[in-house]
């Protein structure tokens, strides 16, 4: 379901591009979320749970914990969803967002 981003498999990936320095256009980027209820469907509790036992297998020891608990919370159709961590990246880097300098 994800792309290859800047060279990472990840949100940080993703986050990094919008910050900057990635191939940043002049004037920033302008993002347009095209059918974004079909992506909140695609990438709900269940893409989350999936994306979240793919991660499980992948991190540090340290982040097991944690991440069963999200996990935990996504089976239960909590928590935040891929879309929602998307749309938080997108938003902590636009108009009003802790990093909105980056022009996003």
């Amino acid at each position: 379901m994800f792309a290859k981003l800047a060279g990472g498999r990840n949100f940080d990936a993703f986050n990094d591009i919008l910050r900057g320095d990635f191939g940043t256009p002049q004037g920033g980027f302008k993002i347009r979320w095209n059918n974004f209820q079909r992506s909140r469907e695609t990438l709900g509790h269940a893409e989350t749970i999936r994306w979240l036992e793919n991660k499980i297998e992948h991190c540090h020891p340290d982040n097991v914990e944690f991440i069963k608990r999200e996990l935990d919370a996504a089976r239960r159709g909590e928590g935040p969803t891929v879309a929602d961590i998307i749309t938080d990246i997108i938003r902590i880097h636009g108009p009003g967002g802790a990093e909105e300098d980056d022009g996003v």
